[in-house]
C-alpha cells in the first residue's frame, strides 16, 4: 500500500489547505524562495468535459512537472515538457474510455463544477491537442495541461497543492521553514512522504474498524436470532420431547439434544457468512486493480477460524435457556399438549 501511496511522487513535501479552499498563487512564489527548495510545482485542479467524457485535469508547469513527479509515457512524446497551452497529456483509462490517442485533436469544454452556469458558454470551449498517453498516475489524475489553460476555470482560481522538491542535504526541517514563510497558518499543511503514507494507511485502517463495530453488532443479532430460533423450536415440538422422555431419554440428553441444533445452527451461518465474504473481498478487490495495482486480498485465515470457534461458543451460550426449558418440561403434560 505505501508504494500506491506515493506512487509516482517524488517530491518531498506537499502544501495543501486543510478546509479545501485551495491555495493562493501567491504562497507558491513564496514556497520557491524558502532556502532549500529546489523546485516548487503548483498543481491546479479544474474540470474538462472531451467528447462528453468528464474528467478531473490537473493543471501544471510542465517545465517543473518532472522535478516533483515521475510520469511515464507509454506512447508520443515521452517529456511532459511537450504539454503546454492547448496541449494536454492523458492517462490509459482515460484513452480507453474516449478512444483518443497520441496526435489527436478534440473539443474540450472547460467546467468549474456539476452546476456551472456558464459552462455552455464559448469561452469555456477550446480545441485540444493530446500531447502523449500515460501510466496511471495518482499525483496528476486523468488528464495533464497547462497551468495557464486551467488556473482560471479551478476552484476560486487558487492552487489544489504545492508539491516541493528539497535540494541535496536539506529535506530535514525545511517543513519548519515552509511553514514560517507562509505565517504558520494553521490552515496550511506541509506534510512529508512519510505523513503522507500515514495519511493513507489511516483511512484505510478506518475501514476495518467500522468492520469490526458491525460485526460486533452482528453478533449480539445473531445470539438473539438463535435464542429466539430454540424458543420456538421448544415450544413447537413440546410433544416430541415428551415423547423422547417417555421412550427413555434421559434430561441430559434433551439438553445435549438442544445444544447440538444450536451450535449446528452457529457454525452453518458463521461458515456460509465466513464463504461469502472472502468471496466478495476477493470479487470487490479484483475491481481496485486499476487505482490500486499493487493491491492483493489476503484473508485473515487464523481471525477466521477463531471466528467460527466463536460462533460455537455462541451456540452454547444461545442454548443455555430453551435446553433447561426443555429438560425441565413436564413428561405427561408434554404429551397431552395441544
Amino acid at each position: 500500500m505505501s508504494r500506491d501511496a506515493l506512487r509516482g511522487l517524488t517530491a518531498d513535501y506537499r502544501v495543501t489547505e486543510s478546509a479545501y479552499l485551495g491555495l493562493d498563487p501567491k504562497l507558491g512564489d513564496r514556497i520557491a524562495g524558502v532556502p532549500g527548495v529546489a523546485a516548487a510545482t503548483p498543481l491546479a485542479s479544474a474540470g474538462l468535459a472531451v467528447d462528453c467524457e468528464y474528467a478531473r485535469v490537473t493543471g501544471v508547469d510542465p517545465e517543473q512537472l518532472g522535478e516533483v513527479a515521475d510520469v511515464g509515457f507509454t506512447s508520443g512524446s515521452a517529456e511532459a515538457e511537450a504539454v503546454g497551452p492547448g496541449r494536454i497529456a492523458i492517462s490509459a483509462s482515460h484513452a480507453r474510455r474516449t478512444g483518443l490517442r497520441a496526435g489527436d485533436s478534440a473539443q474540450g469544454q472547460f467546467v468549474k463544477g456539476l452546476f456551472d452556469p456558464d459552462a455552455a458558454a464559448p469561452a469555456h470551449r477550446k480545441k485540444l491537442t493530446i500531447v502523449g498517453v500515460y501510466r496511471e498516475n495518482p499525483v496528476v489524475g486523468s488528464v495533464i495541461g497547462d497551468l495557464g489553460d486551467f488556473l482560471p476555470y479551478a476552484e476560486g482560481g487558487r492552487y489544489e497543492s504545492v508539491l516541493v522538491k528539497a535540494g541535496p542535504g536539506a529535506a530535514a526541517g525545511l517543513a519548519r521553514e515552509i511553514r514560517s514563510a507562509l505565517g504558520n497558518s494553521p490552515l496550511l499543511q506541509v506534510r512529508s512522504r512519510e505523513q503522507l503514507t500515514e495519511e493513507s494507511f489511516a483511512e484505510i485502517a478506518l475501514m476495518p474498524d467500522m468492520t469490526y463495530g458491525l460485526l460486533g453488532m452482528a453478533v449480539v443479532i445473531a445470539v438473539l436470532g438463535v435464542l429466539n430460533t430454540l424458543a420456538m423450536s421448544v415450544f413447537e415440538r413440546t410433544r416430541e420431547i415428551g415423547m423422547l422422555r417417555a421412550i427413555g431419554l434421559d434430561r441430559a440428553g434433551i439438553r445435549r439434544m438442544v445444544r447440538l441444533e444450536s451450535v449446528v445452527i452457529s457454525l452453518f451461518g458463521a461458515v456460509l457468512g465466513i464463504g461469502t465474504g472472502v468471496f466478495l473481498a476477493r470479487t470487490g478487490g479484483s475491481l481496485t486493480v486499476s487505482g490500486l495495482p499493487h493491491h492483493t486480498t489476503a484473508p485473515p485465515w487464523p481471525r477466521l477460524a477463531l471466528f467460527l470457534v466463536l460462533a460455537l461458543l455462541i451456540g452454547v451460550l444461545a442454548a443455555i435457556w430453551p435446553a433447561r426449558r426443555a429438560a425441565r418440561l413436564n413428561m405427561l403434560r408434554a404429551i397431552d399438549a395441544r
